[in-house]
């Protein structure tokens, strides 16, 4: 979340972000606590890639958790400069799963 401090396409006021992990899988959460439908880009640090065995270089790809839709492809530098575009309801929330785009 500190990560999105300050980002101009982020709300920091009405969302909140976070990513759970495990060698198998990575899931990158969002949560909007506004009633309006809200569009972010939710950048990810260099050091959470890291942690989750996903070097610089690497094409990544996000899908919604629940229906496989919304695609998504990014490099992981982009995602630590500009984020990756998450769209969540009034009140609700949003579970992209992320995967290597080379596998």
């Amino acid at each position: 979340m500190y990560a999105n401090q300050n980002y101009e396409h982020f709300n920091t006021t009405y969302c909140y972000a976070w990513i759970r992990y495990t060698a198998e899988q990575k899931l990158l959460g969002v949560v909007n606590f506004s009633p309006e439908t809200m569009a972010q880009q939710v950048k990810i640090p260099g050091h959470a890639l890291e942690m989750m065995a996903l070097p610089s270089d690497t094409r990544l790809q996000f899908s919604d958790f629940f229906n496989g839709g919304n695609l998504q492809i990014h490099t992981s530098r982009f995602l630590q400069e500009q984020g990756v575009k998450v769209s969540v309801e009034g009140y609700g929330f949003s579970i992209l799963t992320i995967l290597r785009a080379d596998t």
